[in-house]
Order: C-alpha cells, then structure tokens, then sequence
C-alpha cells in the first residue's frame, strides 16, 4: 500500500469517527434530555391524577359506596374519561390491586412488567418504557394506600415523538455523514498528495541516481521533517557520487598500475631475451660478448629493484609498525652518510642542517621515505648544483624537508607524482634506472604515519618535499632528566 494512500485512509476514517463519535453524542443527549423531560413531567402528572383518584374513592364512600373493583374502576374510569376530554391523546391510566393484578382497564400486551411495583413504599414511583412497532409508551407508577387497602395506580403517556425525532437526526445525521466524508476523502487526497510529493521527488531521484546520474539532486522546499530527509538524502548522494568518483580514479589508477608495470616489464626482458638469443645462436668477439652480458646483467638489475620496490608497497599495505622516539638529527646524520656516495659519482652536493629534537617514527620507513625524497632529488639536479637537507621544529611539529635546485615539475603534474609508475620525464627516469616508484612508497609511508607529503615546485627553479611530523616532548624530558 502506496504511503499517500495510508495517509488518505487515516484522514477519511479519522474524519468519520470523530464526525460519528461527534454525532452520536449529540443526539444521544439531546435525546437524553428529552426523555427525562417527559419522564419528569409524567412523574409529576401521575402525583395529580393520584390526588384526583383519592378525591373520587372519597366522593364515592361518602355515597354509601364501599371500596371494591367496581368502585376502583368507576373512579379510575371517571379519570380515564376526564384525560381523554382534555385534548392530550395518549395518556391513560392503569389500577392494579395489591396483588399487582390489573383492575382497571386490561393494557394488554403493552403494559409493563407489573411484578416489579411489588416492593414500592408509599412516596415511590417507578418508571418503566414499552414499545410495539414505533409506538413507544412510558409507564409511571407509585402506590396507593386507601385506608387499609393498597393499590397500585400506573399512569401511561405516548412519547413516541421523541423517538421520531431520534430517528430523524439519525437519518439527517447520515445524509450529512455521507457528505462529510466525500467532502474529507477530496481534502485528504489533496493534503496526501502534496505531502507525499517530495517522497515521489526522492523516489524519482533515487531512480535516477541508481541509473548512473550522481549529480542528480532533490530540490529542498520545506523545513520539516521531509526537508530534513531531502537534505540527508543530498548528503547520501553527495558522499555516494563522491565514492564513485573515488572508485573510478581508483580503478583507473589500478589500470594504469598495471599497464605501467607490465611496460617496465616489457622493455628489460624484451632486451633480456634478445641478447641472451644472440648469446645463445652466434659466436660473438670478446667486446660485443662482454656488452651483451653487461647488458643484461644491468636490465637484471634493474627488474631486481623494481620488485623489491613493489614487495615493500604490498608489505606496507599488510603490516602493522610501531612508531618510536627517534632523535632527529641523528637520523639526518644517517641519510647523510648514506645518500653521500651516489651524489659523489653525479657531482652534487648535499647541504645539511638540523635542530635539535626527537619524533615518533618507524625508523627503517622513515630512512627509506627521506632516502627515496634525496635520490628523486639528486635525480632532478644538474650536476654542480645543490640539495638541502632540513630538519627544523616550530611549535608541535618537526619537519624534514629536501629542495633541490633542478628542473622542477608543472603544477599539472603535481597531483600525480605520487602514483605508481608515473615519471614526469619518462626517457630521463629510465636512463638514470628510475621506475616512478619512489615517491609512491615515500607517500605510503607518510600515510603510515598518519601524514602526508607536502610539494612546492616551481619549473625551471626545483622543488621542495617536507614533512611534518607531531614533535615527541615525552622524550625529550626524559633525556633532560636523565
């Protein structure tokens, strides 16, 4: 069942009971009030006509009559005869003698159950409706102490009106029933429809976006509580087309992971089969023999570093380090020593400097990100030139930085550099044996030590790597204590 149609349900039937609960009070009052008004007023005729009884058996004892059923109904007639003179139709009397057995006249089927006057005591009266058909008749009775005798006098009166005008606020009721609920059904079925609009807005959204459309977006109206879903559903869509957005740079990345390193593949063992065939099927001088091996003992090489490297990526990505204090100069002390045979045989120079200080580091990881950072870095320098080595502390955070002055990188380009396999200059990389691995597994460590690398290059001028690390105080007041 569609919500729209269980909002147009609850609203019709809400309607209707409270509109019928509404009604049915109202007529059960008014009715009420009626009844007990004729009853009231009965009570009170049946004190007279008593009276008017008591006067006749009086008159009639004063005549020499005793009190028997013949006088009873005599006096009891003359009473009967006078309500029907006075214009009033459907009023009546009823004797009874102490016994409870009609004297005057037989009511017949009509008459109230007469077994219950029995208990009456002088003063009371009780009241008693019957109805056959739509006739409805009210009893009043109370009793009658006359000397020694008792009798019991029930005066009857026809209130079938009230009853008529019962049924027909009933029937008018109805017909007013009827069209409320037409005239609700209308006004609900508007009121759900618009409710509901924005949910069919979201339906239609969520279609479109399941389909492939993630920019699609849901128009926000209102500030009530479909507002608020409108506006979480936005933000659902926002983060989903941004995870897709993620999902696919990170599929094409995985693409082109793979097309680059099945290339760097490629070119080695192409050349790796050529000269191991030509080995293999002529007789070389000694020179041409001794390039060939050299060749391929240098592409072997090559092919043994770069799956090195790729051994150390997965290894990162499936272990867990553990970060401890580690001075911050001694460490640069190290990259110092062991980054200074290579810039020798490329005539660069490394500049070195550090403040005093300790950070929480893996430290092989951070020795192979800082070696990676000065070997990209010697890499990019002409020789002659220079790269820095920085270690400096400013507030909560140590930083290393290494700036060479080389041919620095587009801005284009910078969003990338830390991909895997991705050379800016492709021909250079290769010819000084580079495989776009290092900054990728540099980055992968930062990431490890919840960092990141932070790059300022400028073409033409040279770039600068850093990265900040949380400052290790606990350490240093260690050390001053000790």
């Amino acid at each position: 069942m569609r919500f729209s149609f269980k909002i147009f349900i609850c609203i019709v039937v809400a309607v209707a009971l409270s509109f019928a609960t509404g009604g049915y009070m109202l007529i059960s009052s008014n009715f009420t009030a009626a009844r007990d008004r004729e009853v009231s007023l009965a009570v009170d005729e049946h004190l007279s006509l008593q009276y008017v009884f008591e006067s006749a058996l009086v008159t009639q004892e004063l005549q020499g009559q005793g009190l028997t059923d013949d006088t009873v109904r005599t006096a009891a007639q003359g009473i009967a005869i006078g309500l029907q003179l006075s214009g009033h139709g459907g009023r009546a009397i009823i004797v009874y003698n102490s016994r409870a057995k009609e004297i005057y006249p037989d009511a017949g089927k009509q008459a109230p159950d007469s077994t219950k006057m029995i208990g009456l005591r002088a003063g009371q009266v009780m009241y008693a409706f019957t109805h056959i058909g739509k006739t409805y008749t009210l009893f009043v009775t109370g009793l009658l102490v006359y000397g020694s005798e008792k009798m019991y006098l029930s005066y009857s009166q026809d209130i079938s009106e009230i009853f008529a005008q019962r049924d027909a606020q009933i029937q008018t009721f109805i017909f007013y029933q009827g069209i409320n609920i037409l005239m609700s059904a209308v006004l609900a079925f508007l009121i759900s429809w618009l409710l509901t609009r924005p949910v069919r807005q979201l339906t239609q959204i969520s279609h479109r976006i399941a389909a492939g459309d993630y920019k699609r977006r849901v128009e926000i109206r209102t500030s009530d509580e479909i507002g608020e879903l409108a506006q979480s559903f936005n933000l659902m869509a926002a983060s989903v087309e941004e995870k897709i957005n993620a999902l696919e740079q990170s599929s094409h990345i995985k693409d082109d992971f793979i097309a680059n390193f099945t290339h760097e593949l490629k070119t080695p063992m192409t050349s790796i089969v050529g000269y191991a065939d030509m080995l293999r099927s002529r007789q070389l001088n000694p020179e041409t023999l001794f390039k060939a091996a050299n060749y391929i003992y240098n592409e072997a090489n090559r092919l043994e570093a770069l799956s090195l490297k790729m051994l150390k990526l997965v290894v990162m990505e499936r272990q867990d380090f553990t970060l401890a204090p580690v001075a911050a100069e001694e460490l640069l002390r190290y990259i110092l020593r062991a980054a200074t045979p290579s810039f020798v045989g490329s005539d660069v120079t490394i500049k070195a400097s550090a403040h005093k200080g300790w950070v929480a580091v893996e430290p092989d990881l951070m020795k192979t990100l800082l070696l990676n950072l000065m070997d990209n870095a010697r890499k990019a320098s002409s020789a002659g030139s220079i790269v820095e080595l920085r270690g400096s502390h400013d507030g909560e955070q140590y930083t290393f930085t290494v700036t060479d002055h080389g041919r620095g990188i587009p801005q284009e380009e910078l969003g990338r550099i830390t991909e895997a396999f991705y050379m800016v200059d492709k021909s250079r990389s290769r010819v000084q044996n580079g495989a776009g691995l290092g900054l990728s597994i540099a980055s992968k460590i930062a990431t490890l030590h919840h960092t990141t690398l932070q790059f300022v290059s400028c073409p033409g001028v040279g770039t600068s790597v850093s990265i900040s690390l949380p400052y290790c105080h606990a350490q240093e007041e260690y050390e001053d204590e000790a």
